[in-house]
């Protein structure tokens, strides 16, 4: 939840890992702020790797992201050359 208020109040953390950023994904939908749910699927996308594909196609499915939908349209994608230095663990 203190992602999404550094969000709103103007201090978003360009430093967010993946699951901080799965977290406030799902905290977008849940309230329901559009703007922050596009930016985080975008953030989503650019961690593309095989690691992070399943749990990112379970996303698209289940929230009807458009943006992760066609990331998980394009499965045999080479995942190994997709490299985000903000989802670093």
């Amino acid at each position: 939840m203190g992602f999404m208020l550094d969000w709103l109040y103007g201090a978003a953390q360009d430093s967010l890992t993946f699951p901080q950023t799965v977290d406030l994904f799902l905290a977008s939908h849940r309230f329901d702020i559009t703007e922050l749910q596009l930016q985080c699927e975008q953030a989503l996308k650019a961690c593309l790797n095989w690691e992070t594909f399943p749990q990112l196609e379970e996303l698209a499915a289940v929230y009807c992201c458009e943006v992760l939908e066609q990331v998980s349209a394009s499965h045999d994608t080479c995942f190994s050359s997709v490299f985000c230095p903000h989802c670093t663990a």
